[in-house]
């Protein structure tokens, strides 16, 4: 799924002091829709969010800034996901 194709309202926050962009072997860069993911709590599957790195707001005009990188969690739990070969076909 391109990242375009995603609203921002329908993705997860994923907060960079819990979590860093090392975390995640999963990203936007490598996720293919053809494999398949598990987190470490053994769920399937895998959801995009936002890793945010910055987060703004702006009370002139009322508006959130967010930047960050497009990673992907699991749908259950939100944790970061990895391959999961023992399932993929």
């Amino acid at each position: 799924m391109p990242f375009d194709d995603i609203p921002l309202s329908d993705m997860p926050l994923v907060d960079k002091d819990k979590y860093n962009y090392a975390d995640f072997s999963i990203t936007g860069e490598n996720y293919k829709e053809s494999e398949t993911y598990s987190c470490e709590n053994s769920h399937i599957g895998a959801k995009p969010a936002l890793l945010v790195d910055t987060l703004q707001y702006n009370p002139a005009t009322a508006r959130f800034k967010t930047e960050g990188v497009l990673v992907y969690v699991c749908p259950l739990c939100l944790e970061p996901v990895m391959l999961d070969d023992e399932n993929s076909y």
